[in-house]
């Protein structure tokens, strides 16, 4: 693998290490984690040192973000499909 480019320049983004995506609620072992990544399921991580990964903080808040637009989405149709079995049953009873 050949060396990251030095461009001098900063990035402003924060790192989260493994302990730091525990501590956000994410409970998926390491093992889970490189599982997800390689099925485009989480974010990728990035090598800090030989034994070393961390996340980009903005990009584990943009998934967290997604997951409960995701769970949102699925409260809203379950609502939507409650309220028509509802009505359903309503007019049967009329």
């Amino acid at each position: 693998m050949a060396p990251p480019e030095v461009t001098g320049r900063k990035t402003g983004r924060r790192l989260l290490d493994y302990q730091a995506l525990r501590e956000r609620g994410i409970p998926w072992t390491r093992v889970h984690l490189a599982r997800l990544e390689a099925a485009g399921k989480f974010p990728l991580h990035i090598d800090v040192g030989e034994n070393s990964s961390a996340w980009f903080e903005d990009e584990v808040d943009d998934f967290l973000e997604a997951k409960a637009a995701e769970r949102d989405a699925k409260a809203r149709k379950l609502s939507s499909n409650r309220q028509r079995a509802s009505d359903h049953n309503d007019l049967k009873r009329a």
